[in-house]
This record gives C-alpha cells, sequence and structure tokens, in this order.
C-alpha cells in the first residue's frame, strides 16, 4: 500500500479540478491557520420581528451596550439588550430596497428608499425613530466624512452628494456657504452612488468608480477625486470597512480599497465561482459583516439554483487571505454583542446537571463577547429573529483537487484517513475517480470513520480526489485534509 497527502490549502474553485493547488469545495467553514475551522449556526434570542429584515447595524452606547438599528420594508426597529421596539408608518422602501445607516456622533441616521431620513437623537437612551431636522433630502446612502453627515443617490439624482452644515445634520440642509452645507454633482457616466464610507478618509462609491472625498475647506468643502474608474460597486450593502480598508463587490468580483488605489482579493481565486453561483438578477442584494474572532468578512447572497433569498455565504478571511464558504438560509447578517452565561442560565441549558456542560465552565465560550457574528433568520412563521451564530456546527464539507496518485497508472484507492479534531468521531470520506480527463466519474458511497481512523473505500481510477463531510452539530476543529491509501492495479 501506498499513501499520498491531500491537503486541503486554498479554496480555488476557479482553478482547475487536476492538480489544483488548493481544494475545490470548502462548504460550512472559515479559513484558519492550517487549515479550516467549524462555522456554526443560529442561537435563537426570541428577538422577533414580524417582517424580513432588509437591513442592520450594530452601534454601540458610551457604557459599551449594544444597540442594533434595523430596518424592514415598512418599519425601523431598535433592539437594546434583548428589547426590541419598532417604529412604524414608513413608505415602503420597494422590492429591491435595503436600509443604510450611519453614526455621527451622538446620532444614529437612516437612510432608504422613498423615506427621509431618519434619525436616533441619542445613542445612549433614544429607541424610537424620528425624522431627521432640517428637510434633508430623500436618499438611499449615508455616511460621515469627517465634520459632515453626507447623503447618496438622492431621489432626485441618483450621482448626487449632499452634506450637512459643520458639526450639525440636524440644521437646515440648504447649500449655505456660512455653515459648509452643500452637494456635489458626481460624473453620471460612473453610475449611482452605491456607497459613502471611510469617515476620516471618505469614501464614495459608485457603480462604475471608486472617489474620495478630500476636505478642503470653504467654500469649495470637499474635492473628489477618482481612484478607481474601471468599477465600482454593483451592492450597496457589500461594501464593509475594517480599520482603512473598503472591500465590495464589483461586477468582476470582490475588491478592495486604501482610498489610494484598489486590489483585487477574488480574481483567479473565487470570482468566476461566485458569479456562476449567484442569481444574476440578484447581485445586487449582496450584503456582508466582519466575524471579529475569525477575522474574516462574510457575504450573503441569492444562490441562482433557489433565488428565494440569502440562502449561500462566501467567506473571505483577511488573517489568511483565502476563502470559503456557507450554506446558512437567513434575512440578514449583523454584527452583535453577547453578555456572558450566568450559573442560572447554564441551569436553564443543561438540567440534567452541570457536570454535562460543553464546552467546559473554564471555557471563553461562556464569556461576554463585544463582537460575535449573528444574522436575523425566519422562524418559521413568517417572523425574522435575532440569532447569535454560536449555535452547533454546520454541516461542513470538503474536497481535494483531482490528482494522479501513481504517474501513468490506474490505482485502487482503500482506505481515505481524515486530517481533523472531531472529538464526535463522525466524519465520513469517499473518493471520486475516473479512468481520463472528461470522461465519467465514479463516486464512492461516504463511509464513517471506523476504530483505527480510516473510513474504507473502494473505488478504482486514474484521476482521483477525496470528499470528505463533517455531520452537523460536531465538535471539530483544524481540518487540514485526508491521506488517502491505494495500490497499483495496473494498465487498460
Amino acid at each position: 500500500m501506498q499513501t499520498v497527502d491531500l491537503p486541503f490549502g486554498e479554496f480555488l474553485p476557479d482553478q482547475p479540478n487536476y492538480k489544483n493547488p488548493g481544494c475545490i469545495v470548502a462548504d460550512n467553514c472559515f479559513p484558519s491557520a492550517g487549515g479550516y475551522s467549524s462555522f456554526l449556526g443560529g442561537k435563537a434570542s426570541g428577538d422577533v420581528i414580524d417582517e424580513a429584515v432588509r437591513g442592520a447595524e450594530q452601534f454601540f452606547r458610551t457604557d459599551g451596550t449594544s444597540v442594533i438599528a434595523g430596518g424592514t420594508d415598512t418599519k425601523l426597529f431598535v433592539l437594546v439588550n434583548g428589547t426590541l421596539t419598532e417604529t412604524t408608518g414608513y413608505t415602503s422602501i420597494g422590492a429591491d430596497g435595503q436600509w443604510q445607516f450611519a453614526q455621527f456622533n451622538g446620532l444614529i441616521i437612516a437612510a432608504g428608499p422613498n423615506n427621509s431620513p431618519q434619525y436616533l437623537t441619542d445613542v445612549d437612551s433614544d429607541i424610537t425613530w424620528s425624522a431627521l431636522p432640517g428637510s434633508p433630502p430623500t436618499a438611499e446612502q449615508v455616511g460621515r466624512a469627517g465634520n459632515f453627515l453626507v447623503l447618496g443617490n438622492i431621489a432626485s439624482n441618483l450621482s448626487r452628494i449632499q452634506w450637512s452644515a459643520e458639526n450639525d445634520p440636524t440644521a437646515s440642509w440648504v447649500t449655505d456657504r456660512i455653515v459648509q452645507s452643500g452637494l456635489a454633482e458626481l460624473p453620471q457616466e460612473y453610475g449611482k452612488i452605491t456607497g459613502i464610507t471611510g469617515d476620516r478618509y471618505p469614501l464614495v462609491i459608485q457603480e462604475r468608480a471608486v472617489g474620495r472625498l478630500d476636505p478642503v475647506g470653504p467654500p469649495t468643502v470637499f474635492s473628489h477625486t477618482i481612484i478607481e474608474e474601471a468599477r465600482g460597486c454593483i451592492a450597496p450593502g457589500s461594501i464593509v470597512t475594517v480599520g482603512f480598508l473598503t472591500y465590495f463587490l464589483s461586477h468582476d468580483g470582490f475588491w478592495v480599497t486604501d482610498g489610494a488605489q484598489v486590489m483585487p482579493i477574488g480574481t483567479r481565486r473565487v470570482n468566476q465561482f461566485f458569479f456562476d453561483t449567484v442569481s444574476e438578477t440578484d447581485r445586487f442584494r449582496t450584503h456582508g459583516t466582519v466575524a471579529w474572532d475569525k477575522q474574516a468578512i462574510i457575504w450573503s447572497f441569492y444562490p441562482a439554483s433557489n433565488a428565494t433569498g440569502f440562502k449561500r455565504q462566501i467567506i473571505y478571511s483577511w488573517a489568511e487571505n483565502r476563502w470559503s464558504t456557507g450554506s446558512l438560509e437567513l434575512d440578514w447578517l449583523v454584527d452583535n454583542k453577547v453578555a456572558a452565561t450566568t450559573l442560572e442560565d447554564l441551569d436553564a441549558l443543561f438540567p440534567s446537571g452541570l457536570e454535562t456542560v460543553t464546552p467546559s465552565m473554564d471555557s471563553s465560550f461562556w464569556l461576554a463577547k463585544s463582537r460575535v457574528l449573528s444574522a436575523f433568520i425566519q422562524d418559521g412563521s413568517g417572523n425574522s429573529e435575532m440569532n447569535t451564530l454560536n449555535g452547533d456546527t454546520l454541516e461542513a464539507t470538503f474536497e481535494t483537487a483531482e490528482h494522479e496518485p501513481k504517474s501513468g497508472s490506474r490505482v485502487s484507492v482503500n482506505e481515505i484517513f481524515p486530517v481533523v479534531e472531531n472529538a464526535d468521531i463522525n466524519t465520513t470520506a469517499g473518493t471520486v475517480t475516473r479512468d481520463f480527463k472528461g470522461g465519467p466519474e465514479t463516486t464512492s458511497p461516504l463511509v464513517a470513520i471506523n476504530s483505527s481512523g480510516a473510513c474504507p473505500a473502494r473505488t478504482d481510477g486514474r484521476y482521483a480526489r477525496a470528499k470528505m463531510v463533517i455531520p452537523a452539530a460536531a465538535t471539530w476543529e483544524k481540518a487540514q485534509g485526508v491521506q488517502m491509501t491505494f495500490r497499483p492495479s495496473g494498465r487498460r
């Protein structure tokens, strides 16, 4: 018998299967040092809103309390300490609309189609939305640029930006040189404005361009410099800023900008896979947030195979500079904060005794976390419920690249040894073989791991790849690859 190591490596679905330097499937996992870690499912909180969430973002009070601001088709809401407060009476934002949010000092501002901008007067105390004073224009995009609140994609001109009086978004929005409020028409050939982000180093992103706003003082206030005119952002919700870097989805894939240049992160790796997988007519709905504990960005999108909601995710780890995917059905991803678990909470979760607590009580799992990936998920009754994504693991699937175990020869594959730390010892694995490139494939059943740590396989062919599945709710980490044992089986 001979053995070959097949590491999962980098998820590279855009590369050919044969001799792919990475792997071709890495689903329901996050890239991690040396391999992949688990993707956890939802844990319901009981915080429910009776419409699908169409935009949400986390903010913080001065005492560190988490405030989730969000919106649906006709409502805005605030979620604080498990209490969800709705403000109703808004005009429908339309089937394609989303809410965008921004903070300006103690104010939280919401912008969405068909409605004037709304705000919370004080993030530390206000939980009811009201119209932003000063008669600001109806706009779909909102962001902060230094001492100014900026609105973009304005109903009367989709490539116009308009900014508030200096340090006062509640004053009159009429152009006034004294208070420095004003507006600017951006080049219409670059399309509508799809994002305003960056704060101290503000960017205005259009469908086909990325521009920087540079403060120049009165009377002009801002100068606008195009830093990329070949591409912009096609999905407003896909814009995610981490530090001084802003990530976004363009017409040709995923990119990142530092305000001076735009750089690819998905080229020859996942861009083609994404566009083959996403619903073409729903690409603009793609939205993302940060999974801080994984040092990764996760984008959710409508798949072409079942374009009825956000059922797939694509994940980029900036720490590892690698990708993976997810398959969780949800309404909206959002950053969140969770409190520490008390002894009373543990008693309710583990009624048979605290000695059955897993992970152990001294694990950091039970501590308060200032950032935890969360999502609003349908509860089965048409309601959207907040879930922290720290529940059971989702079923994870990996496939290695195709290779030729023995050059020029057919082989018989006998066993697959999963290289993964799975405490539940329930990993399954199988093989896919074929005799020649482009020929029919023979897929073996997925077989459970046995007492010797192997998944028996009985397949024969010249080319082979391995598939490994870790069942949902398994306790696992550090999926690195597989070892395949084989013997030559002759020629024909």
